[in-house]
């Protein structure tokens, strides 16, 4: 005996597998920029976070703080290549001796403003000099920034449409 619609042909599987590829195909792309903003968020996240840990530890220990680029763990570098990581140079006494490392996502850079090599905080949490702000590019744009002013206060803004020198 043979009934009627009791399985599924192999020229309809083929029209559902092919219909399939077309819609993923045209999501891909959007699937790349979520991707891409993503990384940015998480990058800018974990910058954030290490200046918050940075100013609480030199107010915490009543003794200078800095976040600096760093290329081997729990050192800081001697150039302004933030591209293989940062580290907190915190005080012996500070809240948590480990210190707050992190690195970049792939294809995000940071540029920090004014030549600077590192974000010093005082034992006051004031950050001395002018303000000083962390460009961060993604496919050669920046994308976002962060600030700390004079005080020490963080904060990060969007920005679009500006090339990275």
């Amino acid at each position: 005996l043979h009934r009627q619609g009791a399985g599924t042909s192999l020229p309809e599987l083929l029209c559902v597998m092919v219909l399939l590829g077309i819609v993923l195909a045209a999501a891909a792309p959007a699937m790349d920029q979520l991707t891409a903003r993503h990384r940015l968020v998480a990058a800018t996240n974990s910058l954030v976070t290490g200046l918050h840990f940075a100013r609480h530890s030199a107010v915490y220990s009543r003794r200078t703080a800095s976040l600096c680029p760093s290329r081997a763990p729990a050192r800081c570098g001697s150039n302004e290549d933030w591209q293989h990581g940062w580290y907190v140079h915190a005080p012996a006494h500070a809240p948590v001796r480990d210190s707050y490392s992190g690195t970049l996502p792939a294809r995000i850079t940071v540029r920090l403003s004014q030549g600077r090599q590192q974000v010093r905080f005082q034992p006051d949490g004031r950050s001395p000099g002018s303000n000083i702000t962390l460009h961060l590019c993604s496919h050669g744009i920046m994308q976002r920034q962060i600030v700390v002013n004079n005080a020490g206060r963080v904060r990060s803004t969007p920005i679009t449409h500006t090339p990275c020198d």
